[in-house]
């Protein structure tokens, strides 16, 4: 009587399953190898993304043409008078043929959805003085 599948005459006979070609090998890492950790990321709404591509507010308001006043206010949340992160629809376009011109990397998406970007990680060392 047949006990197990490696004793099965159609899978092989009596075959050890360590040696079965179709068994997935664990996965082992050596122990000296530390697990390599994920890149961080951190979530930019449309105003912060656009802001920091052109390098500050006074920059973005120069290349769309508007005042950086009305640029900065973009940041602010609704309750203090600001779009709470929101491109408004009137600067959209400027703010596309801009960085068209001075070849950023902003697209109509990037100003309705924001944009995921990867944030540098500063390992610090202690000085022994």
């Amino acid at each position: 009587m047949l006990t197990s599948v490696e004793q099965s005459p159609i899978y092989g006979g009596n075959r050890n399953a360590s040696n079965d070609p179709r068994r997935v090998p664990a996965l082992t890492t050596p122990s000296n190898e530390e697990p390599v950790p994920k890149q961080p990321s951190q979530y930019l709404t449309p105003a912060e993304y656009v802001i920091k591509k052109f390098g500050g507010v006074r920059k973005t308001a120069k290349a769309i043409g508007r005042d950086a006043g009305a640029v900065s206010k973009w940041r602010q949340p609704k309750d203090r008078r600001g779009t709470g992160g929101a491109i408004p629809g009137g600067a959209q376009l400027a703010i596309l043929d801009a960085a068209e011109r001075l070849g950023l990397d902003i697209t109509a998406t990037d100003l309705i959805k924001g944009r995921r970007v990867r944030t540098r990680v500063v390992r610090t060392t202690e000085a022994v003085v």
